[in-house]
């Protein structure tokens, strides 16, 4: 584990850049470290964060995207390789416990049955990927029913998007326009 960069002093060590009206840059760089060595695990994570950025987009587990960077070693040592869940937490001010599982077919699992749970759930029906032997049904609740009836004499959408991505999941998705014809 990596300790803190406080060294109770100040170390010179320091880039300055400037950029004028013009668009020129001037770079100004002491590069003198005094009251502490160059340890790797210490240093300012600064490349491949747009790669990071762009997995937590894609909601990629923090897990998942450390696994990556650890293999990801080369001969050089750099300091990604180095990089800690706590980093990553740290530096994007996540929090990783909305990604239930690395795998995206066991997390969508693990999230519609969370939703089914609840009281105002919006989940009507689900069939789980793994299951091939019954046809889908699909049902509502008397609420949603009421809703359908009241608001669908005028406009009603049925939407479905199939097969998006790896995992091949449908998505049905029914839409009625409120009396405010929204």
């Amino acid at each position: 584990m990596a300790g803190s960069n406080k060294i109770n002093g100040n170390c010179p060590s320091k880039m300055k850049v400037y950029e004028d009206i013009e668009s020129k840059v001037t770079v100004e760089f002491t590069k003198t470290h005094v009251g502490h060595g160059i340890d790797l695990g210490q240093m300012k994570i600064t490349e491949e964060k747009e790669d990071i950025v762009r997995k937590l987009e894609n909601k990629i587990p923090v897990e998942a995207i450390l696994d990556d960077i650890r293999n990801s070693v080369n001969q050089k040592l750099e300091r990604i390789p180095l990089i800690r869940q706590q980093d990553i937490k740290e530096e994007y001010n996540i929090n990783s416990d909305s990604i239930l599982d690395a795998n995206d077919v066991v997390s969508i699992t693990k999230w519609v049955e969370g939703l089914k749970n609840r009281e105002d759930s919006p989940i009507v029906l689900f069939k789980d990927q793994k299951i091939f032997d019954e046809d889908l049904y699909p049902g509502m609740n008397a609420s949603l029913k009421d809703m359908l009836k009241f608001y669908g004499n005028d406009t009603i959408c049925l939407d479905f998007t199939r097969g998006m991505n790896a995992y091949m999941f449908d998505l049905a998705t029914l839409l009625v326009l409120d009396d405010e014809r929204e």
